[in-house]
């Protein structure tokens, strides 16, 4: 199950695009040879056929790709990078149609320039297509992880007693499943994490015997993840 994402960086997109350009032209290398080993170039009806597929190829390979793959080109998935909704649900073929609309705008109209711009400025890392879609490009191989360090970092010298006593039951790996919890909260409080926040809340308090789960739930989270520290260090 994935816990959290990271937004993927400008530096990152960058590469996946242009893998995907080089993925382009060389199935357009290996279309020409084709179409001069079968004699294609002699008859003007097959000289037109050649250039709707190059057309074709060049401007729908990122729109069928993404429809097909689930939110990745070839090049997003060499960068293990992929396209969703801002909400964490998948996009719909309509969200794809939007942002490839765009790419005209935010890639091609100005080479790029301002794609970079939008990317790198807005606080979800979306050019045009991406905030008209409601997408954003995240990564499917995290870089950040919430280590144990950490988690022991949150252990504060003036706690005497813990405040949920039986908070030392939990494992060190639901703990530290907690923190990426919290972080991608912080990071993106959209929806599906605050959905997933409150998940994470009922679970620990029925762990805790707790007739109920106190309202501020981030405080509580964190609380428990304290008392971990306090309870088994």
């Amino acid at each position: 199950m994935v816990i959290r994402y990271e937004l993927a960086s400008l530096r990152e997109r960058i590469m996946a695009f242009l893998l995907d350009q080089a993925t382009i032209w060389f199935g357009l290398f290996l279309l020409f040879i084709l179409f001069a080993i079968v004699g294609g170039f002699d008859s003007r009806p097959m000289q037109l056929l050649m250039m709707v597929l190059v057309i074709a190829i060049f401007w729908t390979y990122s729109l069928v790709l993404e429809i097909m793959l689930d939110g990745q080109t070839l090049g997003k998935r060499l960068m293990g990078l992929k396209v969703v909704k801002l909400s964490g649900v998948e996009p719909r073929p309509g969200d794809f149609v939007m942002r490839w609309m765009f790419r005209l705008l935010d890639i091609w109209g100005s080479l790029g320039a301002l794609g970079s711009l939008m990317i790198g400025t807005t606080p979800n890392a979306q050019r045009i297509g991406d905030l008209l879609a409601d997408t954003i490009v995240i990564r499917i191989r995290p870089v950040q992880h919430v280590a144990l360090p950490t988690l022991l970092r949150m252990h504060e010298a003036t706690v005497e007693s813990a405040v949920y006593s039986r908070a030392g039951r939990f494992t060190e790996e639901e703990m530290l499943l907690a923190m990426e919890v919290l972080d991608r909260v912080q990071r993106l409080p959209n929806p599906a994490n605050l959905a997933l926040l409150d998940q994470l809340s009922t679970k620990l308090g029925q762990e805790l015997a707790l007739p109920a789960v106190p309202r501020d739930q981030d405080r509580f989270v964190r609380q428990v993840i304290r008392d971990y520290v306090l309870l088994t260090r």
